[in-house]
């Protein structure tokens, strides 16, 4: 009589497609494009934040042997904090010189880190974003 065999389920690695690096790329190097012309608002401000916090969040679950990745997407992260502040202070929503060259540079490491990464890890990672979303929007009404 055989033994069963313990398989080990693992979880399915479907490649990022090209069409979906390129919505990525378009939705960040867009919204870019608009702050670098000076019509960088709220929406453009989400859509870079939502693009790279999706492609970090996915890159802690998955950390990558080049960990200058993080680095460089963590800085891009840190001068949009800066522009955050600053619009909720003063009400205006642009990137200094220096912001624009920090979130350029994260978004090109973004892009590459995206190509890496597979389909699942991405999902994962933005529905832990969604679920963080929802936490602290409860706390805010309660």
């Amino acid at each position: 009589m055989r033994k069963a065999s313990h398989r080990t389920v693992r979880q399915l690695r479907i490649p990022i497609t090209k069409g979906l690096l390129d919505q990525f790329s378009k939705e960040m190097h867009f919204s870019l494009m608009k702050a670098n012309l000076g019509y960088f608002s709220t929406k453009e401000f989400d859509s870079i934040g939502r693009c790279l916090n999706v492609i970090y969040g996915a890159l802690d679950l998955k950390p990558p042997k080049d960990k200058t990745m993080l680095a460089v997407i963590e800085g891009a992260m840190r001068a949009m904090n800066e522009c955050a502040k600053r619009g909720d202070q003063h009400g205006v929503w642009t990137l200094n010189l220096y912001e624009r060259a920090a979130v350029s540079a994260g978004a090109i490491k973004a892009e590459e880190a995206l190509a890496l990464l597979d389909v699942t890890t991405v999902y994962q990672s933005m529905k832990l974003l969604e679920n963080e979303r929802a936490v602290e929007t409860e706390r805010k009404i309660a």
